[in-house]
């Protein structure tokens, strides 16, 4: 659980065809999208667990959820603000 003074970027694997309509979703919720040769990881930046959870729950139906991991870099919340 963070504090609130940062957000944490999580790697979600998963399984299954990347639709366009579910490209469109996914892109909705700001997850950008990596092809690599062992499948696809989606890749998005949550301020706490309950925003992933909800992600998760959002794309459970469409694809088939292998693997969630975090990525030990983080983006501090006021970050490219002045």
């Amino acid at each position: 659980m963070t504090t609130g003074a940062e957000r944490l970027t999580y790697e979600i694997r998963v399984r299954g065809e990347l639709t366009d309509a579910l490209v469109a979703a996914l892109q909705a919720l700001n997850l950008d999208i990596e092809q690599t040769a062992n499948g696809t990881i989606l890749v998005g930046v949550f301020r706490d667990q309950p925003e992933l959870l909800s992600a998760l729950q959002a794309m459970h139906d469409c694809v088939e959820l292998v693997e969630v991991r975090q990525r030990f870099t983080s983006v501090p919340r006021d970050a490219g603000g002045p």
